[in-house]
């Protein structure tokens, strides 16, 4: 399960990508649902919302009518999720 930590993490770490590739970036809001987190921001003067369950590996992503920049992002915060996951469960089994 995501917490707004772990979603944090990710979102550094995208930040960082997204700015070497598209410059300017920046997250305006991050709301938090009971099963989801929103993400707006801005990418290269452009809103982009990215909708992020909880409890599955499932992100959407919208950017008005730059779908080259949709799927992009998505690839982008698919891979760096499963790379925090893959972190957790570390974490998790050196614990036991």
């Amino acid at each position: 399960m995501l917490s707004l930590p772990r979603l944090i993490n990710i979102l550094e770490r995208l930040l960082k990508e997204f700015r070497q590739k598209y410059g300017e970036t920046y997250i305006s809001r991050i709301k938090e649902y009971k099963s989801k987190f929103e993400i707006s921001m801005i990418v290269d003067k452009n809103r982009v919302k990215i909708i992020v369950y909880k409890n599955k590996v499932k992100a959407r992503v919208y950017a008005g009518n730059l779908r080259g920049l949709e799927i992009s992002i998505r690839r982008m915060f698919l891979r760096e999720y499963d790379k925090e996951m893959r972190l957790k469960q570390r974490e998790r089994e050196g614990s036991i």
